[in-house]
């Protein structure tokens, strides 16, 4: 017994990260579909006629959108993840506020290394969790997921003076 291999097709990742990063479309319209022949994510209003004969033959799939819920728990792993006690409580502080999404990315936006860090990890995960989708949909993706990038932060040097505790 043979399985035939996922059919590969050219992904431009910051379009699907666009979608699923974003907030779900009200407007049947304009809600986002990725064309499994073309790679290119699209919209009902853009297919017209062809959008009925599109879904049923499975040449388009809905997008998912990563819910608000997602949203705060990976920011949660990431305030987690932080190894300085300070900035990890004022992470956790930033999304237990009224505005977690602002608040946090105030708080991260006063350690530019950790801000990027966040943003890289963000974008991995995100783009991940889409490769997976596209998987179960028997589609592989070209380019893949990712390269994993790492934040090097250089230790701060102890002076001679300095107490060794």
């Amino acid at each position: 017994m043979t399985s035939a291999l996922p059919e590969t097709v050219y992904v431009q990742w910051q379009d699907l990260l666009d979608v699923y990063q974003g907030l779900p479309s009200e407007d049947e319209q304009m809600k986002a579909w990725f064309a499994t022949e073309s790679g290119q994510v699209t919209c009902k209003l853009f297919l017209g006629v062809e959008f009925n004969d599109l879904l049923t033959s499975g040449r388009i799939l809905e997008m998912p959108v990563k819910s608000p819920k997602e949203h705060l728990q990976q920011r949660q792993r990431f305030a987690e993840s932080c190894c300085e006690p300070q900035l990890r409580e004022s992470l956790q502080h930033a999304l237990r506020s009224k505005t977690p999404f602002v608040t946090f990315d105030a708080v991260l936006k006063a350690v530019p290394i950790e801000a990027t860090r966040w943003r890289e990890e963000q974008r991995e995960q995100d783009q991940l969790a889409l490769e997976r989708w596209l998987a179960r949909a028997g589609i592989r993706a070209d380019p893949p997921a990712v390269i994993r990038r790492t934040v090097i932060e250089f230790p701060r040097k102890i002076e001679p003076n300095q107490d060794r505790a």
